[in-house]
């Protein structure tokens, strides 16, 4: 896969390891340090966070939604201009 040298910090590859415990193991610890009401906390702010970052895309003006944003996950398509452009620019911002 060919990473950009300016990208190569945001990018990364996932690959399907089978590993039987560290992962549940970690995801149980960190949700039994911060709770049921840290969890809900966390998500509430994770999911508002998205939102507003939706609602900004959508005022950008050659930026369109490529859907609506469900969860933690916003798409966001450009009508004249590269990813990495918009990318440039809000590293510079």
């Amino acid at each position: 896969m060919y990473i950009p040298p300016f990208a190569s910090h945001v990018l990364f590859l996932v690959a399907p390891i089978y590993l039987p415990c560290p992962p549940p193991a970690a995801a149980w610890a960190s949700l039994a340090s911060i709770g049921r009401a840290g969890f809900v906390q966390r998500t509430k702010d994770i999911v508002s966070c998205t939102r507003k970052i939706a609602a900004g895309v959508a005022k950008m003006d050659g930026l369109f939604l490529m859907g609506p944003n469900q969860a933690m996950i916003v798409c966001f398509g450009a009508k004249e201009v590269s990813g990495w452009v918009c990318y440039d620019d809000a590293v510079s911002a």
